[in-house]
């Protein structure tokens, strides 16, 4: 069983140095192969000095062939100047490559994050997976050069070792031994530093958190209204406390055995050197062969050490590209695996629809049923977590329906493909979020300066009332929205922010248009002009719609009444306030508010 277990952990270890060769090799060829070239060389290199070295020494000491010792002299330094500029060149490429390499990783992780299911980003494991992977995502390149180094250094240990063997078989024995308590211990070291990290990342990031909202404009308010700078101190100096003695206490006792067993190969090499002193002292020795020995055996040290010190970042990178596999084989519950194509939806309906959360029991939506035929304007009413946003949700596959069936055009949703499904609707959402590029880049969100169509745009700026924004804004809209990218950006208020989100639903211009609370952090007469603007825009479009103030439902020529999950009243607002129910009362709440 052990034997299995091995011949399965080496296969995946050469599966994983595979994996990373071939993406080395992705970002450059020249790159991968000078840097692996110069890490087979120089071990070979420094063997080759030593030898030069003891010749030259015997030379002296023996023959003083002047001829010999200048040409050994030459060929010293012609060695030297080739390792100066294969280090200098090396770390040239090094930097290029590990440049190109760390944009490649970044981007596979950026990749499985922006395709992530939307369930992820409530999800706390996720987030720690996540972590893991960013802080991890160096073990891609790292497990390669680590194991390019480990080469390098047995090129070093079997060269050194096979001219000290010759002199003498128990010294190469005797180093060996000498190295594998060291060996073991730093095997078990390298594997609790590493477990500990994982076990801790979750207070990690908490710690991180804090520092976090220290520095960020949102909470600068909030921070000094409360008078909070101590307490966000002594919170971070308490997770930093908690982290730092966990890591102490398992940390120290090891890093004191570590050391103690270093010492082992220096006493070893020691008593070699002194025993290769008694044979030259006897004549079985040169004075050129002390200065081989004595540099080899300091070398074949460093070397072994390097071996070990390398196996061992093998070791915890193989566990970090676990980690990795990990976070990319996050499963995707909203599949995109449709093959329709849809251009136009002609008509929305929900076939019993129920929907639960993932990770929790309750459910948000039971047994809903309804159709939304083309250029219908649909209202969806009901408190807060009665089930509208959700419904918007799932129009768009954010999630995907937990019982029942979504027909686009008679069709299920799953039937068509994702990125089709979603570039048929304009939306906005209560929570809508802006980005810190320029106004223009904001509207026309994903186009290239060339792709925008700047009539229709100056049409959306009109719209949705941004005009006041542009004209006052520096550069217009091609000024920036926070200071994020450009010290002459723009900070502009929640209700300005929620009018440049608008702008941006009706550049698009699509046939259906979803709108979540469009006006909750609007002034009655911006709310008044942006209801007549939906009203002016939608005459040939499907809107479905959710407001708290039921006054703006003018537009609408049905209205669904939603709570706790379920359709308890439809019809239009005339029918609905003379069933005098559920829809009559709240709508009471508000009409006598302005008696």
């Amino acid at each position: 069983m052990k034997i299995k277990k091995t011949i399965i952990s080496i296969l995946d270890f050469l599966k994983n140095l595979l994996f990373c060769l071939e993406l080395a090799c992705s970002a450059s060829k020249f790159y991968t192969f000078i840097r692996l070239l110069y890490k087979i060389v120089i071990p070979i290199f420094a063997i080759l000095s030593a030898y030069i070295l003891k010749v030259i020494l015997d030379t002296i000491n023996i023959s003083k062939n002047w001829n010999i010792i200048l040409l050994l002299c030459l060929s010293t330094l012609i060695i030297n100047f080739t390792i100066t500029g294969l280090n200098q060149l090396n770390i040239y490429v090094t930097k290029m490559h590990d440049s190109i390499l760390d944009k490649k990783i970044n981007l596979l992780i950026m990749e499985k994050s922006l395709n992530a299911d939307i369930k992820m980003f409530d999800d706390s494991d996720y987030y720690d997976k996540f972590s893991i992977a960013q802080r991890d995502s160096q073990a891609f390149s790292f497990i390669l050069w680590s194991t390019v180094d480990f080469i390098s250094a047995l090129v070093s240990v079997f060269g050194t070792l096979a001219i000290i063997c010759h002199s003498n078989l128990l010294y190469g024995i005797l180093l060996i031994l000498a190295t594998i308590p060291v060996t073991l211990a730093t095997r078990q070291y390298t594997k609790l530093v590493y477990d500990l990290s994982v076990e801790q990342i979750n207070d990690e990031r908490k710690k991180q958190y804090l520092s976090y909202i220290a520095s960020q404009k949102e909470y600068a308010q909030s921070i000094r209204l409360y008078n909070i700078k101590g307490y966000i101190k002594e919170r971070y100096t308490d997770f930093w406390r908690y982290l730092f003695l966990a890591r102490k206490k398992r940390i120290k006792p090891k890093t004191v055995m570590i050391g103690f067993l270093q010492l082992i190969p220096d006493i070893v090499i020691f008593g070699i050197t002194l025993h290769i002193i008694i044979r030259i002292v006897e004549g079985k020795l040169s004075i050129g062969d002390f200065t081989l020995y004595t540099g080899l055996l300091t070398q074949l040290s460093s070397g072994i050490i390097a071996a070990i010190n390398n196996a061992m970042e093998i070791y915890d990178n193989k566990m970090q590209m676990d980690n990795i596999k990990s976070f990319q084989m996050i499963p995707q519950d909203v599949q995109d695996s449709g093959e329709l194509n849809i251009d136009e939806i002609e008509e929305i309906e929900f076939c019993n629809v129920s929907f639960i959360y993932p990770g929790t029991k309750e459910r948000v939506l039971n047994d809903i049923s309804f159709k939304i035929r083309k250029n219908e304007k649909v209202a969806l009413v009901g408190i807060n977590g009665s089930g509208k946003s959700t419904l918007i949700k799932l129009l768009l596959r954010f999630y995907d329906p937990t019982e029942g069936n979504i027909l686009f055009n008679g069709i299920d949703i799953r039937e068509y493909k994702l990125d089709s499904v979603r570039a048929c609707f304009d939306v906005y959402f209560q929570n809508n979020c802006n980005f810190g590029f320029t106004i223009s880049e904001n509207i026309a969100i994903g186009k290239k300066k060339y792709e925008i169509d700047y009539r229709k745009m100056s049409e959306a700026i009109k719209i949705a009332g941004v005009e006041d924004i542009v004209n006052t804004a520096k550069y217009g809209i091609d000024t920036y929205l926070t200071r994020m990218f450009d010290d002459t950006g723009i900070e502009i208020s929640i209700g300005q922010h929620q009018k440049i989100a608008l702008a941006r639903t009706f550049y698009r211009d699509k046939h259906v248009l979803l709108l979540d609370e469009p006006s909750s952090a609007l002034d009655p007469e911006a709310e008044s002009e942006i209801f007549d603007a939906i009203e002016k825009i939608g005459v040939n479009k499907t809107i479905l719609f959710t407001s708290h103030r039921l006054t703006n439902l003018y537009l609408a020529d049905w209205i669904i009444v939603l709570e706790n999950g379920k359709i308890i009243e439809h019809g239009n607002k005339d029918i609905l306030l003379q069933r005098r129910e559920r829809f009559a009362e709240l709508y009471g709440y508000q009409a006598e508010k302005f008696k």
